[in-house]
């Protein structure tokens, strides 16, 4: 399955992986719905995608709204005819107040996991409309999980527990046979986002440097979510990312 052509819904997609991935599908030659809850950065970001015609279209987006998320899907299909890959994208990091409250806590996992699967579930009922008209049409859905889900991280206990299940659901969907529909998941090691960034601002990126030798970039890993997408032979595979060295999870399921 090829990018050139193809509409892309992305999740997250303003900044960090999600932009870099943006840009990369649109050298590509592929449409982009770029969803995220930062508007004044998204549309600039829109606005940088679109000088060479119009290639992407911003949508706010908080991924915890099952609106907004249903909004992705209708905007793509006012704007370039419907979508045929979902990345899954948008995430964030616990923070010092997500203990303070069930709501805190429950927000995070929402995030992280449910808008995964509502994503999901609403990426194939999308999908099925399209079948109606062209039975052989071709569909994708990436996720983005992480290397905690095989590494586990104490102090982030929900964040490790919605990655786990995100690459557990990324395994188990093909079980579903949603037609025509592939679906894969990237899991990064340790990129260079604003996720290592404290909320008191603090840069704390030169603490994994220093661990794991060096960082990923967003637009490695970029790279590695369009070879989910273009290699028509994955299906159900979780793709850990390291700086040195690539590997896919064990497959669970019967």
């Amino acid at each position: 399955m090829l990018i050139k052509g193809t509409c892309s819904i992305v999740t997250g997609g303003a900044s960090g992986i999600g932009k870099a991935l943006t840009n990369l599908l649109v050298q590509k030659g592929g449409k982009v719905i770029v969803g995220d809850i930062n508007e004044e950065i998204g549309r600039k970001e829109v606005d940088k995608l679109n000088k060479t015609g119009k290639n992407a279209v911003f949508t706010k987006c908080n991924v915890t709204k099952l609106e907004d998320l249903k909004n992705l899907f209708n905007v793509s299909k006012s704007e370039f005819g419907g979508a045929q890959i979902l990345f899954n994208n948008a995430g964030r990091a616990e923070h010092k107040n997500t203990y303070e409250s069930a709501e805190n806590a429950t927000e995070i996992l929402n995030i992280l996991l449910t808008s995964v699967i509502q994503g999901s579930v609403l990426a194939n009922l999308h999908f099925s409309e399209q079948l109606a008209k062209n039975p052989s049409k071709q569909f994708c859905i990436i996720n983005t999980s992480s290397i905690v889900s095989e590494e586990g991280l104490p102090d982030l206990p929900i964040y490790t527990l919605a990655k786990r299940s995100v690459k557990d659901w990324t395994q188990l969907n093909p079980y579903l046979n949603w037609k025509n529909t592939r679906i894969n998941a990237i899991a990064p090691g340790y990129t260079q986002t604003n996720i290592l960034i404290s909320e008191e601002g603090e840069d704390k990126s030169h603490i994994f440097k220093t661990l794991y030798g060096s960082l990923l970039t967003p637009e490695y890993m970029a790279t590695k979510m369009i070879e989910l997408v273009e290699d028509d032979s994955l299906n159900g595979v979780v793709r850990y990312v390291n700086p040195t060295e690539c590997h896919d999870a064990e497959p669970i399921g019967r």
